[in-house]
């Protein structure tokens, strides 16, 4: 058999759980739409950097959606591989520091 008082120190401790379970998902729907919104404007960007005679020319010869698939390819790796370098010539420059 149970305190008769047991239930004084459970209700309390649940709602409490409750409450940062409750928080937990709204951080984590917050964090998805941040991350969608980043991803949105990253696209964005990249699509405003393409050229607007290749984009003509790609409506002109009807592969309009290939080229912008083959420019968002391209603008990607540019990016990733810009990310790539600034995080070695800032380990070189951390090595150089430390010598």
């Amino acid at each position: 058999m149970g305190d008769r008082n047991d239930h004084l120190f459970r209700v309390p401790f649940r709602d409490r759980i409750n409450h940062l379970d409750e928080m937990e998902k709204q951080e984590n729907k917050l964090r998805l739409e941040r991350l969608a919104a980043e991803s949105q404007a990253y696209y964005a960007e990249a699509y405003r950097q393409m050229p607007a005679d290749l984009r003509q020319q790609s409506e002109t010869w009807g592969v309009k959606a290939l080229m912008e698939a083959v420019w968002l390819n391209g603008w990607d790796c540019g990016y990733r591989q810009s990310v790539r370098d600034r995080a070695a010539t800032s380990t070189e420059m951390e090595g150089s520091a430390d010598a």
